[in-house]
């Protein structure tokens, strides 16, 4: 058994403009590598239309907390009608949505018996619940905190 804490999806961006995917893509990299996030490309799509390219990518990323919990992200960027627009420099539509969750018991050590599942859930309701909600915001202020980088990046080319 294991419990998934869901930040839901309140950080989202929205750009209609010039802007470096580059530069956003490298910087955003640097500050999961730099919060020592396990990270993993799980997708990129690009199709070719009459109004520009439209690329699609998915991000995850994971980092263990405890042998009991660990923090997820997923990132989505969705860039639609992207045309050249100079050195380094595409124009168009970015929109990118950040999800993350808080996962406890991730290696699925609970639950296995009635017994564990009771046992596990007066652990984290009760015991671990302070715990969790400490966990809980510091994982919303690490996401807000990529979510900041990511709209300062996109805001240099105004």
């Amino acid at each position: 058994m294991d419990i998934k804490i869901n930040l839901g999806e309140s950080h989202r961006l929205r750009k209609i403009g010039a802007f470096n995917f580059n530069n956003l893509y490298e910087e955003m990299r640097e500050w999961i590598d730099n919060h020592k996030y396990e990270f993993d490309e799980k997708g990129f799509t690009s199709k070719d239309l009459d109004t520009g390219k439209e690329i699609i990518v998915d991000w995850i990323g994971e980092r263990e907390i405890t042998d009991e919990m660990k923090y997820i992200f997923k990132i989505t960027f969705l860039l639609k009608k992207i045309l050249p627009a100079g050195e380094d420099l595409v124009k168009g539509i970015i929109e990118i949505s950040f999800k993350a969750n808080l996962e406890v018991d991730y290696r699925k050590k609970w639950g296995q018996t009635k017994l564990s599942n009771f046992l596990f859930n007066l652990y984290t309701n009760y015991i671990i619940k302070q715990e969790n909600k400490r966990h809980y915001g510091k994982l919303y202020n690490e996401i807000t905190e990529l979510h900041d980088l990511a709209k300062e990046v996109l805001e240099f080319y105004k």
